[in-house]
This record gives structure tokens, sequence and C-alpha cells, in this order.
């Protein structure tokens, strides 16, 4: 690797021509890989959270600094293939998958590591970060075509590696901001509530001092398509008459 140059992950795909890399990188099965190391990682943990599946104590330590040590030399070796060109129209599978495949073994492994191991993960800007993170993984890759294809930004120097930084994390930050408070936010909100309301008519449901037989006699049916609010406040109508 050249001397001095900070770690890059590999960006295979985007140095052969762009009808190839949009084919290459952005569609099925590009990301099949990276679906799979994910479930996999999010299968482990639950199965891990419910005692399914007992691990050593020491474990999860031991694998989160393995893991971490790995993904930085991958992104050093694999990455310097990408800066030189190396890749072909598969690199994105040779060169990015093992990257993210360790990755997502340093989140499973801090994940379940003790406390003291997850303290670099428990700064209020790290847990800021995953909040906005979905935002921030939807746009980095179209970020990425920007600065290969529009802004022709280069790979192999610190100083293009600060252009990147800039570029894809600050302009995904964005973004993943934007994402956050005008669509996830106000989406987890309604659902939330949508939840509750049921939530308060499932309980009043199992307060009535009747049977079923009884409330069907003497409780209307709802309309078709009626909204939990509007059953809610039949019920609460229905309670107050008797």
């Amino acid at each position: 690797a050249a001397s001095g140059r900070i770690p890059l992950p590999a960006m295979a795909g985007f140095k052969v021509p762009v009808i190839a890399h949009l084919i290459v990188i952005t569609q099925f099965p590009a990301y099949l890989g990276h679906f799979a190391v994910g479930m996999t990682a999010a299968y482990i943990f639950v199965k891990v959270r419910r005692g399914d599946l007992k691990l050593p104590s020491w474990a999860p330590v031991v694998a989160q600094f393995l893991a971490f040590g790995a993904l930085i030399a991958a992104m050093e070796v694999l990455g310097e293939q990408t800066a030189l060109g190396k890749p072909g129209p598969l690199g994105h599978w040779t060169t990015n998958l093992p990257v993210a495949f360790l990755f997502a073994l340093v989140l499973l492994a801090t994940a379940l590591a003790p406390r003291w191991a997850q303290r670099g993960a428990l700064f209020a800007p790290v847990r800021r970060l995953g909040e906005v993170s979905y935002g921030l993984y939807l746009s980095h890759l179209v970020l990425l075509d920007v600065g290969v294809s529009i802004l022709h930004l280069h790979t192999g120097t610190n100083a293009d590696y600060a252009r990147w930084i800039l570029l894809c994390l600050g302009g995904g930050l964005v973004v993943g901001h934007l994402s956050y408070y005008l669509m996830e936010r106000p989406i987890l909100r309604w659902a939330r509530n949508r939840s509750r309301e049921r939530e308060r008519v499932q309980e009043i449901l199992r307060r009535l001092p009747m049977t079923a037989e009884a409330q069907a006699q003497h409780l209307p049916a709802p309309a078709p398509g009626s909204s939990a609010g509007a059953l809610k406040t039949q019920l609460v109508s229905w309670l107050m008459a008797r």
C-alpha cells in the first residue's frame, strides 16, 4: 500500500463503464451477499438473547477485537486494489463483501459484549448517528456514484480520503437527518399512536363485564374500515350509556 495512506474500504465496480457499474453495484443480486451477512448477524443476536445459543462470556470481546483488526487490514489491502483499478466486474463481491462481513461481525460482537466493551458505541454522538443511519445508508451509494461519475474524485491519498469523507459522510448526514425528521420520525410516531389506540380498545374490551355473545347483542358492529379511534369512541359511548 502507499506509504501513509489511510485505509479505504473497497469501492469495486466504480471503475467499470457506467452501464456496467449500475448493474454490478445497484441491481439484484449485487447486495445479496451483504443482505445475507446482515440477516445472519441479526439471527445470531436474537438466538443468543433468547438463550437458544450459548456463547462463552469471553467470546464476544475476543471476536470484537479480532474482527476490528481484520477490518482495518481488509480495508487497507482491498482498498488498494480499488485505488489501482484492479477489481473487475465481480470485484464488488470479492473486495467489498469481506469488508461488510467483518463490519457486521464487529457490530454483532459489540452488541453481545459486556457493557465496558460497548462504551465506544454508547456515546451520545454515536447513538445520534444510529438514529439517522438509515438515510445515511440509503444515500451513500448515490453520493459515491456522484463522486466518481460527476466530480471525478480519485482514491489513493489521505487528501482523497478527506474529500470522500466530506462528500459521503457529510452529505449522507444531511440526507439522513432530513430523512429522519421529515419522514421516519413522523411515520414512527403515527405507528406508535395507532398501536396505542388499538391497545386501549383491547383493554376496554377486556374490562367489559359481558360475554362475547352479550357484546354481540348489545353493541352494534363497527362499520367496515372503522379506525381504532372510532371504535374506541363507540365503546366509551356505549359504556357511559350503560
